[in-house]
């Protein structure tokens, strides 16, 4: 059996727009990897699914531990949003797996007898919104207040180190949309907000579409 909420509780709703409204830092802890087209001199094949990873680490200076990580992308409108699917997540040492196939993603993993939280993890599909867009929820909470853990001692992300045990990632893929023309670029990247954090943007990785095939 996969995990499940903890104590049958429902999941809230999100909504991540607001996030987009400020500025935020680029490319210092948060990073975005796409498909590799080497073997395609540079082309994006217009009728496959394209892997992305949004990675993000606590600063290798920092003297708390991360408890909250919000993470949140615009589809580009060259691709098929209706074909996005949630992949695996990463959290320092621990592995998330989310069945294939997964427009949405909910759990809840009771670590509370080995690290004193519960891992509360929450992605999304937003359709409606234009552009439609994709966001994930990660929190490490407090089984004693059922809120955001506050202990800066323990938690989700301790300081980077040289084994990444303070970093991590969400996975996704996506296809081009139906009507995507050679030529036309697809772009990628996403908005990564960590408690104590100021939000950090990824780079913007571009990369060209293959419509006609090789």
């Amino acid at each position: 059996n996969g995990p499940a909420p903890v104590d049958g509780d429902p999941f809230a709703a999100l909504d991540f727009s607001r996030y987009f409204q400020s500025e935020g830092q680029v490319a210092r802890l948060a990073s975005i990897t796409g498909p590799q087209t080497l073997d395609t001199q540079g082309w994006l094949p217009a009728d496959a699914e394209l892997p992305y990873s949004v990675g993000f680490e606590n600063s290798a200076g920092s003297g708390a531990y991360v408890n909250e990580i919000q993470i949140v992308t615009e589809i580009d409108p060259e691709l098929d949003a209706r074909s996005f699917e949630f992949g695996d997540i990463k959290v320092g040492d621990i592995t998330i797996k989310v069945p294939d196939g997964k427009s949405s993603f909910e759990t809840e993993i009771d670590f509370v007898a080995t690290r004193g939280f519960v891992l509360r993890v929450s992605a999304v599909l937003d359709l409606f919104q234009q552009p439609a867009r994709a966001s994930w929820l990660i929190q490490a909470i407090d089984p004693l207040t059922g809120e955001v853990l506050e202990d800066t001692t323990r938690g989700l992300l301790g300081p980077n180190d040289a084994r990444g045990s303070g970093a991590g990632f969400v996975n996704y893929t996506i296809k081009p949309a139906d009507d995507v023309r050679t030529g036309e670029r697809v772009n990628a990247s996403a908005r990564v907000l960590m408690s104590g954090f100021a939000p950090e943007d990824t780079a913007v990785l571009s990369q060209m579409v293959d419509g006609a095939g090789p």
